[in-house]
């Protein structure tokens, strides 16, 4: 039997990358395509897609999974699983990468910047690595003059309040942050899994790279602007 596999070590991002690849499997072949989701919180973000079947563990090797990436960094993962099986399948166009996008989870918010500060890890040394600090999120805040929503953890949130004076903040609901990054204007990020979800999904996204080994994950969007240290308080977008 032909299914994907959704691996905990490449979770959300990593499998919305495969989205574009399975729709297309799914339109060819003419039916739903099995994946097995190792994740809970990624399995429920696809509870009710059109084109995916949710299956157990399989006792054989999948056709790929979520691991399955681009390690030459040439071209965005996304499209990379793409071109690995369009010959193969004779896929025609590729199709956009899939986000819910059910009526229940509609913003009430229009043209606004989202802002996501997440670690996932709360080890103290592994968000020292990955939180670019009250300092950097204040000046961004300040420089916009556009309406800023908030998304993430209950613990990103936390470590968030401190500068967000007040703006809209919506935690602990992946499935409403999704809808939040496909809504977005545009977004500004850290090194998170919400964002490599966004890069995935294409969006114009401004990533704030900390001490994550560069080139790792260095092309995940065409839309990606990657933003280093040395740039954080300088770079265009934030001193106008």
């Amino acid at each position: 039997m032909l299914y994907i596999k959704q691996v905990d070590g490449f979770r959300l991002g990593n499998f919305i990358n495969l989205t574009p690849t399975i729709r297309a499997l799914a339109e060819t072949l003419g039916h739903k395509i099995p994946v097995h989701f190792e994740t809970n919180y990624v399995k429920q973000c696809f509870i009710d897609c059109d084109f995916i079947e949710h299956i157990g563990p399989q006792k054989h090797k999948p056709l790929f999974d979520s691991g399955f990436v681009c390690k030459a960094n040439i071209m965005p993962d996304y499209e990379f699983v793409f071109e690995s099986f369009k010959a193969r399948f004779k896929l025609g166009e590729m199709p956009h990468t899939y986000i819910d996008t059910g009526k229940e989870l509609e913003s009430t918010h229009k043209n606004f910047i989202l802002l996501m500060n997440g670690t996932g890890n709360q080890d103290k040394d592994y968000i020292a690595s990955k939180d670019p600090g009250i300092k950097v999120f204040k000046h961004i805040l300040d420089s916009l003059n556009n309406n800023v929503v908030f998304t993430g953890s209950e613990e990103d949130y936390q470590r968030a309040q401190s500068y967000l004076n007040g703006a809209p903040a919506y935690c602990n609901d992946i499935r409403r942050s999704l809808r939040l990054i496909y809504d977005a204007d545009f977004i500004i990020a850290n090194d998170t899994g919400l964002a490599h979800a966004a890069a995935a999904m294409n969006k114009s996204l401004f990533l704030l790279w900390k001490d994550t080994k560069f080139p790792k994950n260095s092309n995940p969007g065409k839309e990606t602007i990657y933003i280093f240290k040395d740039e954080w308080l300088t770079f265009p977008l934030f001193s106008i």
